[in-house]
């Protein structure tokens, strides 16, 4: 992945979901540390979406060194999603990726906007 992609990725997949929402006023987009997340062109086009309100190690707000708990993929979802596809014990890497998929694609709305609304609870 380098910055050009990343920002495609940004521009036309990301973005054409997430500005459907009612709420983008209030959203905080954060991202990790990777080298084609701080590139010039996407720290403009991150300005420019999400002004003031972006979680980088070179953003208006820095990322937290060490800090697992920020993210709800980290702080929620791997743990919940594992717990959930060894219910069923797989046994084949088929099996497992399957049930990978249907986790994923089940987690309740609920669960979703619950671990998200924590993130503001998390960074003070």
């Amino acid at each position: 992945m380098n910055g050009e992609r990343y920002l495609d990725f940004l521009q036309n997949f990301m973005w054409s979901t997430v500005s459907k929402w009612n709420n983008t006023d209030e959203l905080i987009f954060m991202h990790d540390g990777a080298p084609s997340h701080y590139t010039r062109t996407v720290l403009n086009w991150l300005d420019s979406n999400f002004p003031s309100k972006w979680i980088d190690r070179r953003g208006p707000t820095s990322w937290s060194p060490k800090s697992p708990d920020l993210t709800p993929c980290d702080f929620f979802l791997w743990g919940w999603a594992k717990e959930e596809v060894y219910k069923t014990n797989p046994k084949t890497l088929a099996e497992l990726e399957e049930r990978i998929r249907t986790v994923l694609n089940n987690v309740p709305q609920e669960f979703l906007k619950n671990s998200t609304s924590n993130v503001a609870v998390r960074l003070q």
